[in-house]
């Protein structure tokens, strides 16, 4: 009887012994007594119990190590392989460190072996946050969901749904995360992570941008617990930047400073630092931004917030360069931004700090006007940065700026900058990317430049995106033209049929005779021209377009050796330009036009219109241009009234001309004798002229 009565006794004291002492996460967690299933507990397994006790989990690890390989089939092998991973568990935590996927191993041996110990929904929760630091997530989202299904009234369960919330914010599923905070509340009302679970269901609402509602689950967790948001970086960091979302700057700056004061060896300190000056630049109190960003760059050089804060003083030089600072440090960045970009993109590359610098580069060149300099960094952003996530800024920076060089270019008539300037950035921005008035734009200078299949192509492409109001009937219209002008006379009448039945009352259709006449004049048919543009100027068209098609139809009547009809077109022209002056592309049609009709008046021989068309064709051009150009045909209309003059009933009609052109050379002619002195040709005529030009003043004056 006393023998028995010993052996239960010691067997109640190894039970004892064999009690979870400590569970994962350090805290202590009572167990139901278990009853031995053998009469004999071996030494290695007491001593395990012992050391783990005690704290000595090294010693406690070997213990457990030799009884479990001593002992396989002992009764107490299951907990002996909690025990075992609970301290192996803390070893990791301290200086030795274990191989993660083996302690997981362990864990699930032990639960394996026994799921319905006392130990298990910790064994459980712990392998789900090693699951977690593996990057295993579906796997920790799992054991997370089997404690809590196994488990649900355990204090673990709520750890288990907090700890799936967080999971699900990792993994952007802020609705599920929003879902599961939720439930914490609801079913584990008053446990410790449910004492978190406004704050984060404040972080899931901010995530999905919708800030009023983060600041009231921020607000209903500062009732609820206080002294949380004073404990946790993440939440006062994030509390600050829900504040700033919202635009309430001061508070935003409180909850950083805050943050500063109570964590002042946080890493993210630095960057909030930044962020306080960012509430002073959102307040346009740059003067108070300016000094805390080099503040900042002073004082964390090596970190990423230094690099932040470089960005922002030059951000300050390009919108507010007169602001007052210092010459010194890193107030150069303020001063010199678009070099302080370019340094920072050089100096970080791989960085997306280096990205963001070539973008903001990008944009200050081109508030400060050089748009083509602007591009190369965009370029640069494109071809280093593939899988940017600044890539959407960088395409649709490079369309503004490619759509603003092609509208100045266009506007200018400048049609081969036009293409040049969209070629230039193919390889980055199709054409299908720009928008499609940038896309017609290319299309008319590839017509203008005859780059009639790239035009056709062009226009083609348009018309089957673009078959609504008003762009297909201009584009039908502009393909027609292009038809029209390759001579494909059958696609061309087919396309207009189809043109008028769709769009009959178009006022394109107006411009079909002069289009026709152009055609015309393309191809050197001058009669056939001449016809169409007789007809097409009894319409009511635009001005510019009558101005063009009477330079054309004086152009026609000169090729085909009409010069009167030729004179009394082009003299139409001028006086209609004089009364509303043409088009700044008009321009050079009406000096061609001035000395078409000079030379048209000297064929005819009214010598006194001619020269009067020619110094008219002179005044238009300038100086520099007279004296090599205008200047010459009046020296030859010179030669040949010298010449008429002398003939038999001609001198008395050419001696008026022949005054006129004396009296009025003697400001231009120097500039004709200095334009001899580079060309023989010129200085035998030039010479003799001016010599007969000189002895008939020198008889006048007589």
């Amino acid at each position: 009887m006393r023998r028995t009565f010993y052996l239960l006794a010691t067997m109640l004291v190894f039970a004892g012994l064999c009690r979870p002492l400590v569970t994962s996460a350090g805290a202590e967690l009572k167990a139901a007594p278990e009853a031995p299933a053998a009469p004999e507990i071996p030494a290695s397994y007491r001593g395990g119990v012992e050391h783990f006790a005690n704290h000595r989990f090294f010693e406690a690890s070997a213990a457990l190590r030799e009884f479990l390989q001593k002992y396989p089939e002992n009764p107490y092998r299951s907990r002996a392989l909690y025990l075992l991973a609970e301290s192996e568990d803390v070893l990791n935590a301290g200086d030795t460190k274990v191989d993660l996927p083996q302690l997981i191993s362990q864990y699930r041996d032990a639960l394996l072996a026994d799921s319905t110990s006392p130990r298990a929904p910790a064994a459980m929760l712990r392998v789900a946050r090693l699951y977690s630091e593996e990057n295993f997530i579906i796997e920790a989202r799992d054991t997370l969901t089997d404690l809590i299904e196994r488990f649900p009234r355990h204090p673990n369960a709520a750890t288990a749904l907090f700890d799936l919330g967080k999971l699900a914010l990792r993994e952007e599923r802020y609705d599920e995360a929003m879902r599961l905070f939720e439930r914490l509340l609801r079913e584990h009302k008053g446990s410790q992570p449910a004492r978190l679970g406004y704050y984060y269901l404040g972080m899931a609402s901010f995530k999905k941008e919708r800030y009023g509602e983060a600041l009231e689950f921020f607000q209903k967790g500062i009732q609820t617990a206080p002294e949380e948001l004073r404990r946790s970086s993440e939440l006062l960091r994030q509390f600050g930047e829900t504040h700033y979302a919202l635009r309430r700057y001061q508070e935003a700056r409180e909850a950083f400073l805050q943050h500063t004061k109570l964590f002042p060896e946080s890493q993210e300190t630095p960057h909030l630092l930044v962020r306080t000056a960012d509430t002073f630049m959102q307040e346009k109190r740059f003067d108070m931004a300016l000094p805390l960003y080099a503040h900042t760059l002073e004082l964390y050089p090596g970190n990423d917030a230094a690099i932040v804060a470089r960005l922002r003083l030059a951000d300050l030089g390009v919108q507010n360069p007169k602001l007052t600072q210092r010459s010194d440090g890193p107030y150069t960045n303020f001063r010199e931004p678009i070099a302080t970009y370019q340094e920072v993109a050089r100096a970080n590359r791989g960085h997306p700090l280096a990205e963001l610098a070539l973008l903001k580069a990008a944009h200050a060149l081109r508030l400060l006007g050089r748009r083509g300099e602007a591009l190369d960094p965009l370029r640069r952003l494109l071809a280093e940065y593939p899988n940017s996530q600044l890539l959407v800024n960088a395409h649709d920076a490079m369309k503004i700026i490619n759509e603003e060089e092609i509208e100045e270019k266009f506007s200018q008539q400048q049609y081969l900058s036009v293409v040049e300037t969209y070629y230039a950035n193919f390889a980055y921005l199709p054409r299908d990317q720009l928008s499609y008035a940038a896309q017609f734009k290319i299309a008319r200078s590839l017509q203008e430049l005859g780059f009639l299949d790239l035009a056709l192509d062009t226009y083609q492409a348009l018309y089957l995106e673009l078959d609504h109001a008003g762009m297909p009937e201009q584009l039908l219209w502009h393909i027609y033209e292009v038809f029209q002008a390759q001579g494909d006379v059958a696609r061309a009448t087919a396309l207009m049929e189809r043109f008028q039945a769709r769009f009959p009352a178009s006022s394109y259709l107006v411009l079909l005779p002069h289009l026709r006449a152009d055609i015309s004049y393309g191809r050197a048919a001058w009669q056939e021209a001449i016809t169409w543009y007789l007809r097409a100027l009894g319409q009511t068209v635009p001005p510019w377009r009558r101005s063009l098609s009477l330079y054309r139809l004086g152009k026609a009547y000169a090729a085909a050796g009409r010069q009167r009809e030729t004179s009394a077109a082009l003299v139409r022209l001028l006086k209609l330009n004089e009364a509303a002056p043409a088009l700044r592309q008009l321009q050079p049609l009406l000096d061609d036009a001035a000395f078409t009709l000079a030379n048209a008046w000297f064929l005819q021989r009214w010598y006194d219109k001619a020269l009067a068309a020619y110094y008219g064709f002179i005044a238009r051009r300038g100086e520099e241009t007279a004296a090599s150009f205008g200047m010459y045909h009046v020296a030859g209309i010179l030669e040949e009234v010298r010449r008429l003059r002398r003939s038999p009933g001609e001198g008395v009609r050419l001696e008026r001309a022949w005054k006129s052109l004396a009296q009025r050379s003697e400001g231009l002619w120097p500039l004709v004798a200095e334009q001899a002195q580079s060309s023989r040709q010129w200085q035998t005529r030039v010479s003799r002229l001016l010599q007969e030009l000189r002895r008939h003043s020198s008889d006048r004056d007589g």
